[in-house]
């Protein structure tokens, strides 16, 4: 494999590596959320005001734990995602139902990969309050 194959293949599992993580947390799959997390993974905030700015891993799993609970049908659809070297950034939505209905909103994610796992994230929404 030449170079610039190997490389399109590193960027290919990169962007494969985050849908596969999503689906995890979608599906409250935490068998496949810690198979596809580094264990020194860390979430930059900048959702839940009520959530620090930064978290580990296991606090992100129990944020996703909590929205699972207030959106039992929570569900991430990536709509474009780039990847270069060990960056990916996807565009996409999220929808899920709640006591009040369906909400669907838009969010952007920011992410890198460090040993074939998911490193570091960041996401930004159009989000609802989840109070």
């Amino acid at each position: 494999m030449n170079t610039y194959d190997a490389y399109m293949e590193k960027m290919e599992y990169n962007k494969e590596l985050l849908r596969k993580w999503l689906k995890a947390g979608d599906d409250a799959d935490r068998d496949a959320y810690v198979e596809l997390t580094h264990p020194d993974h860390v979430v930059i905030n900048a959702l839940d005001p009520d959530m620090p700015s930064v978290v580990n891993y296991e606090e992100h799993w129990n944020y996703i734990v909590k929205m699972k609970g207030i959106y039992p049908d929570m569900e991430h659809k990536p709509l474009e995602i780039y990847a270069e070297d060990d960056h990916v950034i996807i565009k996409g939505q999220v929808s899920g139902s709640n006591a009040n209905g369906k909400t669907v909103f838009a969010m952007a994610m920011f992410a890198s990969v460090k040993d074939g796992k998911v490193f570091e994230t960041c996401s930004i929404a159009s989000m609802p309050s989840v109070k």
